[in-house]
């Protein structure tokens, strides 16, 4: 799916840019001591937290439970998974200080060119 949704962006002018996942953005989200299954974020922005935009993905992974349907598993067992990172269009910018845009729904366009048919 994120190669059909990287040409849709590229058709409708909205392009995704592809990112892959990597061992340490799963090691960001292990558990740390052993009252904790999976950690879902530190105190810093994801724009200053190394590969800060792959461990939500990383999280949503684990506490879902997709880590045991990945390609490893087998084509039985694999389950596709796409995560796309949309909250700096999504936030309404009410919160001061946060710097973030108002709502624009950018990633609509290259959903509906992707998907509809």
């Amino acid at each position: 799916y994120d190669q059909r949704l990287a040409v849709s962006g590229l058709a409708y002018g909205d392009p995704f840019e592809n990112s892959i996942m990597r061992r340490e953005d799963h090691a960001f989200v292990r558990g740390r001591t052993d009252r904790e299954d999976v950690y879902q974020s530190n105190s810093l922005p994801s724009t200053l937290t190394d590969r800060g935009h792959q461990y939500p993905a990383a999280f949503i992974i684990k506490a879902s439970g997709l880590d045991k349907h990945s390609v490893g598993a087998g084509a039985s067992a694999a389950i596709p998974f796409v995560h796309v990172d949309i909250a700096g269009s999504a936030e309404d910018g009410s919160e001061p200080g946060l710097g973030l845009c108002g709502i624009t729904g950018s990633p609509v366009a290259t959903f509906a060119g992707a998907f509809w048919s």
